[in-house]
């Protein structure tokens, strides 16, 4: 009896009407379908951002590598999109994407466990330890062109529109053609850098890289409630000559690209409520995700604070200037005239940033309370592992001697040189002994979205 029952149940729900739409993650817009000739969605999506992490300083005590608590990072930024997805054919749909920046504020303090005070009995607890001759915090604040930075610092109000994106989607297979099969789509997004470059100082929110954002995601109900989705994704970023990210010496520079990413999302969304008919329903979406970002010249926590650094050569301060050329012309360390700081070139904050990985979780819900318009809100929280975020490698050698210097003999070259320095490689922040780090970083977001579907 009880078999028949299961098979009665199981009959009942393969009997149930295919849903017509999929998960929010693998939805594309299709036209030229029968007595649906075109679909199109206006989006307005408006994302509050947070940023937080601690960075420590490695230092040696009694010749051991030790890290000291010296920052705390924060950055807030308000962000609306404008967006559209247009039906070309069947499954096959038109992105654009329109980011504006409202305000985006980055912020440097003491870390928690730092004592505002240079007179403190632990010197990896000491304001005066965030550099070697650092300023006492809240005492002759930009004043002292020894130090790498004062703190508190607080760069740029940034705001302005961001890079436009301009992609295609297409699902080959799809749940609501064929039961078959579950929902796949492929994606290709561009990010042209429209925006104005951000620059240490000035109010930019670019970084003047082209973008490519690809992924591919599946879908498929398992029952009428609930639809699991995977998705995996990467983003290559290439510089333009409007980036700051340049190559002075390809024989010696490490790097030069900002890292590309990947990485994959597994989640479910739970739909309680739906009406196909009348194209109405409320979905829940939970998921977890990981993300790899590769090692490459980034705009770290330290960047604007770097960029308007007040380490001035003219004082006899090198840690915001690269260390190559001076250690080549024996003038590292030195005090310099005005005329003579000129030949050498200081950071413009960008820094080489080891590879890290994130983790993330977020919930939402979709809720589409009559045919053409739908409402989404969704929080994201993000975890991402420690690392060093000053770590320029000091060149390469060159000649094959195993040591980096700044007059390697050349092999056969009798008396003839070469700098072996990385051109972007500054002791005072990529050597050990001085690396900044990112120990502990925590990224949430909240997401608001309209659509409008037609």
């Amino acid at each position: 009896m009880r078999g028949i029952l299961v098979a009665a149940a199981l009959v009942a729900f393969a009997s149930l009407p295919a849903p017509a739409r999929a998960a929010v993650i693998t939805d594309v817009q299709s036209s030229f379908d029968e007595n649906d000739p075109f679909d199109i969605r206006l989006t307005v999506g408006y994302e509050l951002h947070s940023w937080n992490t601690l960075i420590t300083r490695e230092d040696f005590d009694q010749h051991q590598l030790v890290y000291g608590n010296k920052l705390e990072f924060t950055r807030m930024w308000h962000e609306l999109h404008i967006g559209t997805a247009i039906g070309l054919y069947q499954d096959f749909e038109l992105v654009v994407d329109l980011p504006i920046i409202f305000s985006d504020v980055s912020k440097l303090g003491l870390h928690p466990q730092v004592v505002g005070s240079t007179a403190c009995a632990d010197p990896y607890k000491c304001i005066g330890d965030v550099d070697k001759t650092a300023s006492t915090y809240a005492e002759n604040q930009s004043a002292n062109a020894m130090s790498l930075f004062d703190v508190p610092f607080t760069g740029s109000t940034r705001s302005g529109l961001g890079d436009l994106g301009i992609g295609l989607r297409f699902a080959p297979w799809t749940w609501a053609r064929d039961h078959q099969y579950p929902t796949w789509v492929l994606g290709v997004m561009f990010r042209i850098p429209t925006a104005e470059v951000r620059k240490a100082g000035n109010t930019g929110v670019g970084e003047g890289l082209f973008g490519v954002d690809i992924n591919t995601a599946i879908s498929r109900r398992v029952a009428s409630f609930i639809e699991p989705y995977f998705d995996l994704h990467g983003k290559l970023r290439f510089a333009t000559s409007k980036s700051l990210f340049d190559n002075v010496n390809a024989d010696t520079q490490t790097l030069e690209q900002p890292g590309h990413r990947m990485g994959l999302k597994l989640g479910l969304e739970f739909i309680p409520w739906e009406v196909e008919a009348d194209e109405k329903h409320v979905s829940i979406d939970i998921g977890g995700g990981l993300d790899y970002t590769f090692e490459g010249r980034e705009y770290s926590e330290l960047f604007e604070a770097l960029g308007n650094s007040s380490c001035l050569t003219t004082n006899g301060c090198w840690d915001a200037t690269y260390t190559g050329q001076a250690k080549a012309e024996g003038q590292y360390g030195q005090k310099l005239s005005d005329q003579q700081a000129e030949q050498f070139v200081r950071t413009d904050g960008i820094t080489d940033v080891e590879h890290y990985n994130s983790f993330s979780f977020w919930a939402g819900v979709d809720v589409q309370p009559v045919k053409y318009v739908e409402i989404g809100l969704k929080f994201n929280l993000a975890y991402t592992t420690p690392h060093f975020i000053t770590f320029a490698d000091a060149g390469k050698d060159l000649n094959g001697d195993g040591v980096v210097t700044e007059k390697a003999k050349v092999q056969g070259g009798g008396t003839d040189t070469i700098n072996e320095y990385n051109p972007k490689y500054i002791e005072g922040l990529d050597e050990v002994g001085n690396r900044f780090r990112a120990s502990r970083t925590i990224q949430w977001a909240t997401m608001f979205n309209l659509s409008g579907r037609f």
